[in-house]
């Protein structure tokens, strides 16, 4: 995981590099927005790898079934549909991943993963185009020297500026955002793309710039049972286009798109040592002098896309210290919905709960402020989220 920016509310743990953000940093977006199962489409359990052309079965990314098995091996990859929605994996069983979902973007392309948001062209010989989504990597300036890059696009962390193989004025990567709300049947969710590199004209030759990288898609898996991962879950930004070079003059290389968008609620989440969740952004482009696609961050012009989000909303979240989590990592817990403190959630806390919604930007008194489970001074349909996610369950 590379990020050179730390997010306030987060702090390092884990074998590699990982994230976490604590219960109270988390974003309120998104919560109204979980898919549960009816089970119409039965158990899933494909026994080889496969891309899923979501027009054809998912046109609002959604799948309702019974339960989830992804067997040692075994890749799932996605079309996008034509509203470019997440996919949303609900069950009404247990969910077992032991291969791969890969929702990446694809590398040294403008193509997001579902969801993401598309990378922007570079050009022949002008300024480039800025990456598509809410925090889109700037598009390299106009330039009279060398070609500018563009910049990595934002999610949980700003994307990056070009440091090298850039003119002058490299182009701004994208900001920081909060956790992006899954909808079905609505475009986004994920990542943002990758600002194009600027071209140039040199001696009435145009120099173009490279294209961004796609960003990562958005995941959503949801069960009422027990989601256990052993294998892969991947929503990686892809790598910013390299610009053409020659001995006097190059383009300006595309930035990196973001890393993209995974949620998982289940009763508990149990995250083994083989695990890995991977979020990152793309590496920035290089030139065409250069064996770019060989070792994509060595040779990258800097301007990398920022990481994507993992959420894991769960009564009980059991993760092994060995897991890999390269991402923001959000942990939500049920214990602060727990207002009676008798151990359940359940009508007592539903009754505290509403006593003190009193909707978005109403400030609360002391006497609900243990009700503002996201310390934002309301209670609102947030909070209420969280409350039907652990209704039942044990807040121990």
């Amino acid at each position: 995981m590379s990020s050179s920016r730390q997010h306030p509310c987060t702090q390092q743990l884990g074998r590699r590099t990982a994230w976490i953000l604590l219960f109270l940093c988390v974003s309120p977006s998104g919560f109204a927005d979980l898919v549960i199962s009816d089970g119409s489409d039965g158990p899933f359990a494909p026994t080889g790898s496969q891309t899923i052309v979501l027009d054809n079965v998912a046109p609002d990314g959604v799948f309702n079934f019974t339960t989830i098995h992804i067997p040692p091996g075994v890749t799932i990859r996605f079309a996008r549909n034509t509203l470019n929605t997440p996919v949303f994996f609900a069950a009404t069983g247990d969910v077992l991943i032991e291969g791969t979902i890969d929702l990446s973007g694809a590398n040294f392309d403008l193509s997001p993963g579902p969801g993401g948001w598309w990378g922007g062209p570079g050009s022949p010989n002008a300024a480039g185009t800025a990456g598509a989504g809410p925090a889109g990597g700037g598009g390299g300036p106009v330039t009279t020297n060398q070609g500018n890059a563009g910049g990595g696009g934002g999610m949980a962390t700003a994307g990056l500026r070009a440091t090298s193989r850039t003119g002058s004025n490299p182009a701004p990567g994208g900001p920081a955002v909060v956790r992006p709300s899954m909808a079905p049947g609505w475009t986004g969710g994920g990542g943002s793309g990758g600002g194009g590199g600027g071209g140039r004209l040199f001696f009435g030759v145009d120099i173009p710039g490279g294209g961004g990288g796609g960003a990562g898609g958005a995941l959503q898996i949801s069960s009422p049972g027990t989601v256990t991962v052993t294998g892969t879950l991947r929503a990686n930004g892809g790598h910013g286009s390299w610009a053409f070079a020659n001995v006097f003059a190059h383009g300006g290389p595309g930035g990196g798109g973001s890393g993209g968008h995974v949620e998982i609620y289940g009763a508990a989440i149990v995250i083994a040592d083989t695990a890995q969740f991977e979020a990152r952004g793309g590496a920035g482009g290089g030139l065409s002098t250069e064996p770019v696609p060989n070792d994509p961050f060595y040779f990258s012009s800097g301007a990398h896309g920022g990481l994507g989000y993992i959420l894991l909303m769960a009564d009980v979240v059991a993760m092994d210290p060995n897991a890999t989590l390269d991402g923001v990592v959000i942990a939500v817990g049920c214990s602060l919905a727990d207002l009676d403190e008798s151990g359940a959630i359940d009508f007592g806390d539903a009754g505290l709960l509403m006593a003190c919604v009193l909707g978005p930007d109403v400030t609360v008194g002391p006497e609900c402020e243990r009700c503002d489970f996201f310390q934002d001074g309301d209670v609102d349909l947030a909070e209420i989220g969280v409350l039907q996610l652990c209704f039942g369950g044990s807040a121990r």
